[in-house]
Order: structure tokens, then C-alpha cells, then sequence
């Protein structure tokens, strides 16, 4: 069976698809917008790259309203237009979300993986004073301590670590869902899992 060239795949997608598939998405994404705008929003953030590693050409971020799962903004970024720095792309793709949001919706809370770049925008960079509150999502952060607990077992006199780190990571994720503030985390569950392996 024939296969179009490149070329004509590329010019059929330009002139048949781009507008329509555009059309549809701002269409999907007013009708979220409008569903959201008259309460606060808690937005979940993740960048995607094409490919792993420092050859990414492309990051795409994507915010989710957390009340219904529905999409509110998604950003793409070109590396050639980040100075051709592959590792800035994900915090240039979330400003642009970021902003977008800010403007349509009572945006109160981000919840992010522990990107620095990110986090760095809100403790002192250009969204400290926007009235929103940054958080971290915690599969990533159950996902982080995981391979630390792991990489710290690994040393000498260590390796009863390894034997724990499936339950604190367990103890991680309840504490996670039962406090409601840092503080509230720290004070009445941190201290729990130095106290079991003593």
C-alpha cells in the first residue's frame, strides 16, 4: 500500500487539520473556563518532554482544574525559542499557563512536581506576591523520597533503609492525606519514621 510523501502529509495537516483541531480545543477549553470562573481554582501542573535528557525540543505544560479533571491550559515550548536551553523550557511553558490562567480564573493554589525553576517563581521570583499558593504533588514526592531512602541504603551500615523504604514511603503518603499544613505534617508524623528506625 502507497504512503503520501512528507511533504504532502505536512501540507494536507496544515491546510485540513491545524485550524479545525485549534477551533475545537478553544472551544473545549472556553466551556471549562466558564464552568471554573465563578470559584477558586486549584490547578495541577505537569510539563511533558518530547524526549528525555538534554536533546528535548519541545515541552509542553499542561493545568488541570483538580474540582473536575478537565484540562484548562496547555503551552507548548520550542527550545529555540528558550536560547536553545532544553532545562528552561518547562519553567518558560508554566509561565505561559500560568499567566493565561491567572487572568480567567480565581486561581488560588498551583500544585507542581518539585521543579526548582517553578519554585524558585513563587518563593522569589515573579509570582511571589500573585496571591497564590504553590504546592507539590506528592506521587512525585513519594516518588523522590523513594530513591533517596533507596540511593541512602546503598552506603554502608545503611542497607536496613532498603528494608523500610516501601513503609516510609507508605507513612509518607498517609501523612501527606491526614495534615493539612507543613507544620501539621512535621510536628505530629515526621518525626514517626526516625523514631522506627532507631
Amino acid at each position: 500500500m502507497g504512503m503520501v510523501a512528507k511533504s504532502t502529509f505536512y501540507r494536507i495537516q496544515a491546510e485540513y487539520c491545524h485550524d479545525v483541531i485549534e477551533s475545537f480545543w478553544e472551544e473545549k477549553r472556553s466551556a471549562v473556563i466558564a464552568e471554573v470562573h465563578d470559584r477558586s481554582v486549584v490547578a495541577l501542573g505537569d510539563g511533558r518532554m518530547d524526549s528525555p535528557g538534554f536533546s528535548a525540543q519541545y515541552c509542553t505544560y499542561t493545568l488541570m482544574d483538580n474540582e473536575t479533571k478537565k484540562i484548562m491550559s496547555i503551552k507548548t515550548e520550542d527550545k529555540r525559542l528558550c536560547g536553545r536551553i532544553s532545562t528552561i523550557m518547562e519553567r518558560e511553558a508554566f509561565i505561559k499557563s500560568f499567566n493565561q490562567l491567572k487572568g480567567e480564573v480565581n486561581l488560588t493554589e498551583v500544585c507542581t512536581d518539585a521543579h526548582t525553576q517553578i519554585s524558585a517563581l513563587f518563593r522569589n521570583g515573579i509570582f511571589k506576591d500573585s496571591g497564590v499558593e504553590h504546592t507539590y504533588d506528592m506521587w512525585h514526592g513519594a516518588k523522590n523520597l523513594g530513591k533517596k531512602i533507596h540511593a541512602a541504603g546503598q552506603q554502608k551500615g545503611c542497607s536496613i533503609l532498603l528494608q523500610w523504604n516501601k513503609d516510609i514511603c507508605n507513612h509518607f503518603w498517609f501523612c501527606c492525606n491526614k495534615a493539612n499544613t507543613y507544620e501539621e505534617f512535621f510536628r505530629h508524623n515526621g518525626c514517626q519514621v526516625s523514631n522506627a528506625i532507631h
